[in-house]
């Protein structure tokens, strides 16, 4: 008896300790938490996380450790290891934030319609409808999309059919990476890159964003139908395009009037929009809502653990390489603006495919990249990243999105990354290499 309740008490306490730390979080937007109060409150929750965690967040969280000691013992920059775990804690409320948002998105009639929608799509412009589809619900709620996804897709059936649909949902769902405040992308690069405000990175993302989506439609076949398909996969848009379009409209208002990060405007603004969304809805849904997030909150300690090392990884790496006089070393490189950009895509992409996490080469780029005279305006950069965490995590063999949607749909990782996928990752890559090249010619010169 001691034995099965053992597992249900770790959860309860693990679960109550990062609404602690949640709390914790919001405070500390006001008044500063004393650092070694983040730093034990964070280790001891994914710490506890970890014991039931899987085996790809103990092996993501174990080599960021082994990359933190390594860096701080070869340098003698211990200290930023702390300092960058004390600055990561608001990732603490910023996960539980997005668990949230699931739950309420699995409540709204919104999204029970848009499912409707797609399931009553004709087959032939079934492809196009979850190409659009995923990407603007995914650009809220991330893998939750998958889980809608799979009743329509299913587990049976002729492999090469659940390939095909498959990989344009993840493609579509990686897409938002370029743009969406929800999205870890965003969020990380925000915290190197502060010049560049959400709104902007709203901006330029989404139509990046549409691009993508619009060469995966037209290119590379998944608007079977033409433009009348097109149509028809936008229509089923309509009922979840309001309240994705006033979540992160609220985002970017909260940031840029507020004065406040990316990070902190969602986890202020987001709770109470999750709220005004349940209560209309009854009691008993906004109860639902509640405990899906509870039983959640276990099983978010991989995910923040990896969230919270990643930032003090950087911290540490900015600090050696200042240390070590690395710095003058790299600036003196001299790299061309153009082949700038074509390395941090390309090179994030590549390390995508060799199975390094997108949160990995991401930090080691804006930590390197922030600090050269490279003449990359900064919005360039920026974009520039997310483009190259999209693509990277794509092709991953450690990316979330690939591994979810291969356990899900029981297919191999291989059929989702070797197929349309690596092929649009070489077209958009290369399109927004040029595009943004441009860019950065016109506003830099």
């Amino acid at each position: 008896m001691a034995d099965r309740a053992a597992p249900g008490t770790l959860r309860v306490w693990t679960g109550l300790l990062l609404i602690a730390l949640w709390a914790l979080a919001i405070v500390d937007m006001a008044w500063p938490v004393p650092e070694v109060v983040a730093v034990v409150g964070i280790a001891a929750y994914v710490l506890l996380s970890l014991v039931r965690g899987s085996r790809q967040a103990r092996w993501m969280c174990g080599a960021l450790t082994a990359a933190i000691v390594a860096l701080s013992w070869s340098f003698g920059v211990a200290e930023a290891a702390f300092a960058g775990i004390g600055r990561a804690l608001v990732f603490a409320a910023f996960m539980p934030t997005i668990v949230l948002i699931r739950a309420t998105a699995e409540q709204r009639p919104e999204v029970a319609q848009a499912r409707r929608l797609f399931t009553n799509l004709a087959p032939e412009h079934r492809a196009g409808g979850i190409l659009f589809g995923c990407h603007v619900l995914g650009s809220v709620i991330s893998l939750g999309v998958f889980g809608l996804l799979a009743p329509i897709v299913g587990t049976e059936g002729p492999p090469e059919h659940r390939t095909r649909i498959v990989c344009i949902a993840v493609r579509s769902m990686c897409v938002g990476a370029l743009w969406s405040p929800f999205f870890v992308s965003v969020v990380l690069a925000s915290q190197f890159i502060t010049t560049v405000p959400l709104w902007r990175v709203m901006a330029i993302g989404i139509p990046f964003a549409a691009l993508g989506l619009l060469i995966s439609f037209f290119v590379l076949g998944d608007g079977a139908g033409g433009l009348a398909a097109l149509r028809r996969s936008l229509a089923s848009l309509v009922p979840i395009v309001p309240p994705v379009a006033i979540a992160a409209a609220l985002v970017a208002a909260i940031s840029g009037l507020g004065g406040l990060t990316t990070l902190q405007a969602i986890v202020i603004g987001i709770p109470p929009l999750c709220l005004a969304g349940l209560l209309p809805l009854g009691v008993s849904r906004l109860g639902e809502a509640v405990r899906a997030t509870w039983r959640s909150l276990p099983d978010i300690g991989g995910e923040i653990g990896i969230l919270v090392l990643a930032i003090a990884l950087g911290v540490v790496f900015e600090a050696a390489l200042t240390a070590g006089g690395a710095v003058a070393d790299v600036a003196g490189l001299e790299l061309e603006p153009f082949a700038a950009i074509a390395i941090i895509i390309a090179g994030m992409s590549v390390a995508g495919l060799a199975g390094l996490h997108p949160i990995i080469s991401a930090t080691v780029v804006l930590v390197v990249a922030t600090g050269l005279p490279i003449g990359l305006a900064d919005f360039v950069l920026m974009q520039s990243v997310l483009i190259g965490w999209a693509l990277g995590a794509m092709v991953s063999f450690s990316g979330v999105s690939v591994v979810t949607a291969s356990a899900l749909f029981d297919l191999s990782p291989w059929r989702l990354i070797f197929g349309r996928n690596i092929v649009f990752v070489i077209v958009f890559g290369s399109v927004s290499v040029l595009i943004l090249g441009f860019l950065n010619r016109v506003f830099v010169g």
